[in-house]
């Protein structure tokens, strides 16, 4: 069983029970912190949850800097899963690295240490304000309860069925699934100094386009470490993920990549790097050995996060499925192709310039969303399927 799998199952069978039970201990615990409040009045610790999603992560970015002008003195503490740290380091002038706190994924006996780490920790803090980014995942509902804060921020359902979560929360933020997912952020951002919000309505109009994100400077010392891998100087580097298999539905056929990587190695200038992690390997060494072509090289699986960001930066475009890399590479100003299928671009789609999204708007998309964990039904993904290479090809060479 893959890892998404069991986490869901996880969150549903062990999840929701939890829930209940301490949704039973809430007025207590609020009635308590009535008879004994916290001495500080404004919050001088938050701890802000964000779990899983690396493209999330740099969605959440503007929220961040808002958290840090609304509360210049507090200290903000993360509470992720340990695979998020390289990216939140990168935020590191408003979440210094001493204040990640991490979890373990790779194996339910490490994520069981860690999690009784972080709670041990979060007990410790003492935080006055927790914020809980995650959309409608019970076991960031839970971790928000045990932090022990008065003041917990979070995404409510209202009217909509949503995902049952439990009643921990006193800030209700309505979650949009019309809007992008930055802009949902925001809106929790701008709800922390009120004493409450038990309705749906926001105070201002958050447009996206006017949102800023870091950009990515190169170092030296990584830049060096990239020599090794023998990346030619003289020709026009095209990158390409043909998908982690992390969530298959969101993946272009291997066919239609094959087809857009014959066409851009005819042009002798480009030269193909096919990167992600070490899950793309597989669906990587089948288009190596289907060309052959020494103008195409394998990087999945050797770079870090910085160097990937390195590559970006002297990349000229890069071709990827929906997914963390398009996301990642919004802190650079490489050429983003990005194809879209049962999710829609309106919610999750990279911010910023130089960004082409494909998506065919078939009428039963998009059937992958917060409000179902991801975790849609079909098994047929036409969608994307009817995004052809040719499009792809054609939106390359004109730009």
């Amino acid at each position: 069983m893959k890892s998404a799998d069991l986490f869901r199952r996880l969150d549903r069978w062990i999840g929701i029970p939890l829930c209940m039970l301490f949704s039973i201990l809430t007025p207590f615990k609020r009635c308590w912190l009535t008879i004994f409040p916290k001495k500080n009045i404004t919050a001088q610790k938050i701890l802000v949850i964000k779990l899983v999603e690396l493209g999330a992560v740099v969605h959440a970015y503007p929220f961040f800097k808002k958290i840090q002008e609304e509360f210049p003195l507090a200290e903000i503490h993360i509470l992720t899963f340990a695979k998020n740290r390289e990216i939140f380091e990168l935020f590191k002038s408003s979440v210094p690295t001493a204040r990640i706190i991490t979890i373990r994924e790779d194996g339910l006996f490490p994520m069981a240490v860690d999690l009784i780490r972080a709670l041990w920790i979060m007990s410790c803090l003492k935080v006055d304000m927790t914020v809980d980014l995650e959309f409608f995942a019970r076991a960031s509902a839970l971790l928000s309860f045990f932090s022990g804060a008065p003041k917990v921020v979070g995404f409510y359902a209202y009217g909509f069925e949503g995902l049952y979560r439990g009643n921990f929360l006193t800030h209700r933020v309505s979650y949009n699934p019309l809007v992008h997912t930055a802009v949902n952020y925001l809106s929790l951002a701008d709800t922390l100094h009120a004493a409450s919000k038990n309705s749906p309505e926001v105070d201002r109009f958050i447009d996206k386009s006017s949102l800023v994100f870091p950009e990515y400077h190169s170092e030296e010392k990584v830049r060096q470490s990239l020599i090794p891998l023998n990346i030619p100087q003289d020709k026009r580097l095209i990158l390409m993920n043909t998908g982690e298999g992390n969530i298959p539905l969101r993946e272009w056929p291997i066919i239609n990549f094959k087809i857009v990587a014959e066409a851009i190695l005819k042009d002798e200038r480009n030269v193909l790097l096919l990167v992600g992690t070490k899950d793309a390997c597989p669906k990587a060494e089948e288009l190596i050995n289907q060309f052959k072509h020494d103008r195409m090289l394998n990087f999945c699986g050797q770079t870090n996060l910085k160097q990937l960001l390195e590559i970006f930066l002297i990349g000229e475009a890069l071709i990827a499925n929906d997914g963390g890399l398009g996301h990642l590479a919004m802190l650079t100003p490489i050429k983003k192709y990005i194809l879209y299928g049962p999710e829609t671009p309106q919610v999750f789609s990279p911010l910023g310039p130089n960004t082409h999204v494909f998506y065919s708007n078939w009428p039963c998309s998009p059937c992958l969303s917060a409000l179902n964990h991801r975790n849609s039904l079909c098994r047929d993904n036409k969608c994307l399927k009817a995004i052809s290479p040719q499009e792809v090809i054609r939106a390359i060479s004109q730009n």
